[in-house]
């Protein structure tokens, strides 16, 4: 069993200039040939089998930069963390961290109106016996409309806020926040 992020088109292939970024209209456009998910695939054993598969992310939205609790990575896990585009609406700013039930199909996000968050980090508790969502996702955010940014802490079984450390001078949007 491996989870990928998917997408039905090359994301480098689109119009990469400063004046496309600037772009709200084009912004919004660069998902027209489809939106990135989260696709489980199970690997077959058997050579002669088919690779099934099964897309674990909203399709409405764009999802990407999955993580899962660092206690259950390459094993079997019921929960995920991405952040998310497209959330709730059909334009591209309109960003989450949105958290996703493999078993229920169950969608939590955590939102604000013009806040851009990066990737999380999933945090998990260090109670023995903790569940697999006891924790905290910690993330930058930048805060447009005051420009400031702002280190996020959120639980994440509720996706409630936990804590805002900032503010901070701006940050550029910060893709990633885990590098390996």
């Amino acid at each position: 069993v491996i989870d990928l992020t998917t997408t039905p088109q090359n994301p480098f292939s689109s119009d990469l200039t400063l004046e496309a970024a600037r772009s709200k209209a084009k912004r919004d456009l660069g998902a027209a040939g489809g939106k990135n998910v989260v696709v489980r695939y199970l690997l077959p054993f058997d050579p002669q089998a088919s690779v099934a598969s099964e897309v674990l992310s909203d399709p409405n939205t764009a999802t990407d930069f999955p993580c899962v609790n660092p206690r259950v990575r390459s094993q079997r896990h019921r929960f995920f963390w991405a952040v998310e585009w497209f959330s709730g609406s059909d334009s591209y700013a309109s960003m989450a961290i949105a958290k996703y039930d493999v078993q229920t199909g169950e969608k939590l996000v955590w939102k604000r109106t013009n806040w851009y968050p990066s990737e999380a980090t999933m945090v998990p508790s260090d109670r023995d016996g903790a569940a697999e969502d006891e924790g905290v996702l910690l993330f930058t955010a930048l805060d447009g409309s005051s420009n400031q940014t702002f280190l996020v802490g959120v639980d994440a079984a509720t996706m409630e806020t936990v804590s805002d450390a900032g503010p901070f001078p701006r940050i550029g949007f910060s893709t990633h926040g885990a590098f390996y």
